[in-house]
């Protein structure tokens, strides 16, 4: 049984949190093999108290992203490592090979350990590098994703504040004293398709109703046309999409229905987006003022 020093005492902290290496590992870890109770006892009231050293500490939620970059920090210093053990396995397997050989034939000349060294160390770097960029294109990727989600989001936002806007006008020009209505027929036999101008004489605000349009396709946007003694005059671009309702309604800018008797009629045709300056395409809707040509 060897003999106890106040040394060791010392030791008995440093080892419980592993902090002791080197000579003095080795010495102390023979004293306790020799059987001293004292350290013995005190190694296991300094491990007791450094596990509940945590549960002192606050405690720090960290996000799903930290998270996930600590692990990969971890997962690439392990490839490192075990990249590294395999080189140094394989150089020392091969310079046993060297040994036997240069014993074998003492004028052989062995490759220097250093050369498969740097060997080893180079193809580590190539390894780490290529995790690297994969793991930043993923990243760039998922922030791709991230941005297209919210243009779509944005943009599904804005029609809907579009759609509260043209149904907050709907309700003031439906409470006006003097609401007129203009309404719209199918130019094709059996078609479902109507529409109605609502025009508040008073406020001079006007909104036009659709139901049963096809769908605009993405290069093309309907138009509404006044003609006025034989001249077409714009009333704007509306798109109908097919994945909504097919019943819509849509404010109408800067649309003057005082003048009524010059109005000759009106009528809604498919334009190449952006609209033009007169009408060139298919008439799908057509009126007369103070006519109903839907019944």
């Amino acid at each position: 049984m060897t003999v106890h020093e106040e040394k060791y005492l010392e030791y008995c902290a440093a080892c419980a949190v592993g902090a002791l290496d080197g000579g003095d590992l080795h010495e102390f870890e023979d004293h306790r093999e020799a059987g001293c109770t004292i350290c013995n006892a005190e190694i296991a009231l300094h491990t007791e108290a450094a596990a509940l050293i945590p549960l002192g500490l606050q405690q720090i939620h960290v996000s799903g992203d930290l998270k996930e970059r600590i692990m990969f920090s971890a997962m690439l210093a392990e490839v490192a490592r075990a990249e590294i053990r395999a080189q140094e396995e394989k150089l020392e397997e091969e310079e046993r090979l060297g040994t036997e050989a240069l014993q074998a034939e003492p004028g052989k000349k062995v490759k220097g350990r250093s050369s498969w060294l740097i060997v080893g160390m180079i193809l580590t770097v190539i390894i780490v590098f290529t995790v690297i960029w994969i793991y930043v294109r993923s990243v760039q990727s998922a922030a791709d994703d991230s941005r297209e989600r919210l243009s779509a989001q944005q943009s599904g936002v804005e029609k809907l504040v579009e759609e509260l806007e043209n149904k907050d006008a709907v309700l003031k020009i439906f409470a006006s004293r003097r609401l007129q209505i203009f309404y719209l027929a199918s130019m094709e036999m059996n078609s479902q398709a109507y529409g109605k101008i609502f025009w508040d004489a008073e406020g001079r605000g006007t909104v036009l109703q659709v139901a049963n349009l096809p769908g605009s396709p993405e290069d093309m946007e309907y138009e509404l046309w006044i003609f006025r003694d034989q001249k077409p005059e714009s009333g704007g671009l509306f798109t109908v999409e097919e994945k909504r309702e097919k019943k819509n309604f849509f404010r109408v800018q800067n649309l003057d229905l005082l003048d009524q008797k010059s109005i000759k009629g009106i009528v809604v045709t498919l334009e190449p987006k952006g609209g033009s300056e007169q009408p060139t395409g298919k008439i799908y809707l057509f009126g007369k003022v103070g006519q109903d040509l839907t019944k």
